[in-house]
């Protein structure tokens, strides 16, 4: 069944005579908590029938618990075997870890935990997603190019290239390769894909994509502090918050991960080539306008309306959606 039709069953933890929530049966004290409160306590009320799932939020909380300790003793193994300083070896010895981990961790997670079909968390055959990836790509590459050529022909910054054209080319696909693996798949499918999906059943697509997006801040500020790569302040978990909130948002309006994996990847390869020194394919004089205009405000404001418009579709932004039984 089509998700994007999917409505409350009679019977169900969200069902009710006409699709209406029976949240009556439970007792008139749980109406003024929030839709998501109210239903979860109504879960457990006694007589509710049950599918012998975990609830919710403990198979949220679970696989939330063990993308952060994977991700951690990846970075952690990383560094005892090749060094603490970035190299091609380590991004790809890195990507090779997480690829092999969170993924059969969230496959596990779907089978034994949700006890669902995999085709709920949308990352389908890349046959039937590959025009979600390429979308995703562009929405955030248009708004981004034409924002970096305005602030390098305002004079905000310059970019110098310091490689041959080939080896350019050469560089960022083998880039865009290890950003696929390490960060793009693995981050969409456990937050966007996974954790946004279980959501979803229970709350609003609104309010699954700020929590996914909590959870997603949480997570990078983490396994940021933990490792101890990068210093954890407010203006990095607020660049988390919004990153999550817009991939979310994407993952909503297009109903199909691939194309989160698209954004992530054009937005990650396109700032790690231009803006990492470790690369040395370029040398960008200040790249504060980059940061904030080309790479930020721009594809970050546009790039839902922007998918919207190249793929319309009806948007449900209101109704939980249950996951259905195979």
């Amino acid at each position: 069944m089509s998700e994007r039709h999917a409505g409350p069953q009679a019977g169900g933890p969200s069902g009710g005579t006409g699709g209406a929530r029976k949240d009556d049966d439970a007792g008139p004290w749980l109406w003024g908590l929030p839709p998501f409160a109210r239903t979860a306590m109504w879960r457990a009320a006694p007589g509710h029938p049950r599918d012998g799932r975990p609830d919710l939020v403990w198979r949220v909380a679970a696989v939330f618990v063990a993308i952060t300790l994977l991700w951690t003793a990846i970075g952690w193994t990383v560094r005892a075997t090749v060094g603490p300083d970035y190299s091609l070896l380590s991004h790809g010895l890195s990507a090779v870890l997480t690829s092999l981990l969170v993924i059969p961790m969230v496959v596990l997670a779907r089978r034994h935990l949700d006890r669902r079909p995999w085709s709920g968390l949308g990352l389908t055959r890349l046959s039937a997603g590959w025009r979600h990836l390429l979308l995703g790509m562009a929405v955030w590459l248009v708004p981004a190019g034409f924002g970096t050529a305005v602030c390098v022909a305002l004079g905000w910054t310059e970019i110098t290239t310091r490689a041959s054209p080939p080896e350019v080319l050469a560089s960022t696909a083998l880039l865009a390769v290890l950003v696929l693996f390490y960060e793009a798949i693995p981050e969409e499918l456990a937050f966007r894909g996974y954790l946004q999906r279980n959501l979803l059943t229970e709350m609003s697509p609104g309010g699954a994509v700020l929590v996914q997006a909590g959870l997603f801040c949480l997570f990078g500020s983490v396994v940021w502090a933990i490792l101890g790569e990068q210093t954890v302040d407010v203006a990095r978990s607020l660049i988390l918050l919004a990153a999550g909130i817009v991939l979310g948002c994407i993952r909503v309006v297009s109903r199909n991960t691939w194309a989160c994996v698209g954004f992530h990847l054009a937005f990650q390869v396109a700032a790690q080539i231009l803006l990492t020194p470790a690369h040395g394919q370029f040398a960008v004089s200040d790249p504060l306008p980059l940061q904030l205009v080309a790479f930020g405000f721009l594809p970050f404001g546009l790039a839902v309306l922007l998918y919207q418009i190249f793929h319309p579709a009806p948007v449900n932004w209101r109704m939980p959606e249950p996951d259905r039984k195979p």
